[in-house]
């Protein structure tokens, strides 16, 4: 398919912050850019030169309905944007980084110690000899500490609260991607991202976070997120790219599983859920929060061919 990339180097660390980070003296982010943060990017350079709002059917198209998609921007590595580490990769403790896969076959000897693995993101490949390789990233971090008072120009006693940001440290590159339902919106969409142009995303901007260049603006005529690695199995395995937010048709809540989606249940699954949400600026108020699917879990389901097709239909949208 056809899709908009580029990249994001970063000049200044940068606070893409999370919900449950713990300490309420403390903001915790992303070990990624989320692609919600670079459409408000683009959203905010489009207003300056464009009329927009809700009402308006370009602006709709381009932002609002889902026929654009600003994916996840997830660091550089090895020259290519790598993909979260699937939560069914685990190794035995303390003994290397011999790494196993238990949604496709969970070792018997129950004497040894498994252990998840930690790096929240890989690229995997086949060697030249046809062997899957595996590299485990993390990206950089960048941990300070802030003061902050009524009156800066003057310390008084038990009025100062220090707080911690722990952002992506800065002099690292991330990749991002935009997918359109239009090919058309794609050219429309890359003038908002000029090659070589410095932006800000994250908050805390007056603090000296979120300086970013970008590079390699590019549209991609065959661009494929993934490719699959290794031998088949006799069953179909689903890896979640970007968190997932399903609800049960029946009671509205959100689940942990795909069920709603595809039909039918899983054999067997490695899941985490993770609370996301937001903040709205021009309402100055949080955005409601709701239990979301990691990035990273892994459901594993018996080959069908209905079901393929679904999941063939559902990874093009």
């Amino acid at each position: 398919m056809k899709a908009l990339t580029f990249e994001i180097h970063l000049l200044e660390p940068l606070l893409a912050t999370r919900l449950g980070g713990g300490d309420p003296n403390s903001a915790v982010g992303f070990e990624f850019i989320p692609g919600s943060m670079i459409r408000g990017m683009v959203i905010g350079r489009y207003m300056q030169q464009n009329r927009g709002d809700a009402t308006d059917a370009d602006f709709r198209r381009l932002f609002l309905d889902g026929q654009v998609r600003f994916l996840n921007a997830y660091p550089q590595a090895y020259g290519r944007r790598v993909l979260p580490t699937p939560l069914s990769w685990y190794k035995e403790k303390d003994a290397g980084n011999d790494l196993h896969d238990f949604a496709v076959e969970r070792p018997t000897d129950d004497r040894r110690q498994w252990q998840g693995v930690a790096e929240p993101f890989s690229y995997l490949w086949t060697s030249e000899e046809g062997n899957a390789t595996v590299e485990l990233i993390k990206p950089d971090l960048y941990v300070n500490i802030h003061t902050a008072r009524q009156d800066r120009q003057r310390v008084t006693k038990n009025e100062s609260t220090v707080f911690r940001y722990e952002a992506l440290a800065p002099e690292q590159v991330f990749c991002g991607v935009v997918l359109a339902d239009q090919e058309h919106d794609l050219e429309s969409l890359k003038q908002w991202l000029p090659e070589g142009e410095v932006v800000h995303l994250g908050g805390s901007h007056l603090a000296g976070y979120g300086r970013v260049r970008l590079q390699n603006v590019q549209i991609q005529e065959d661009w494929q997120e993934y490719a699959p690695v290794g031998e088949d199995t006799d069953a179909i395995i689903v890896t979640l790219l970007s968190d997932a937010l399903i609800r049960d048709p029946r009671t509205g809540a959100y689940v942990a599983t795909l069920e709603p989606v595809l039909g039918c249940a899983h054999d067997r699954a490695f899941v985490r859920v993770r609370i996301v949400g937001g903040f709205n600026r021009k309402w100055n108020l949080p955005l409601p929060q709701a239990p979301a699917i990691q990035a990273g879990s892994v459901f594993v389901y018996r080959t069908q061919d209905d079901l393929l097709k679904r999941l063939q239909a559902l990874e093009a949208r």
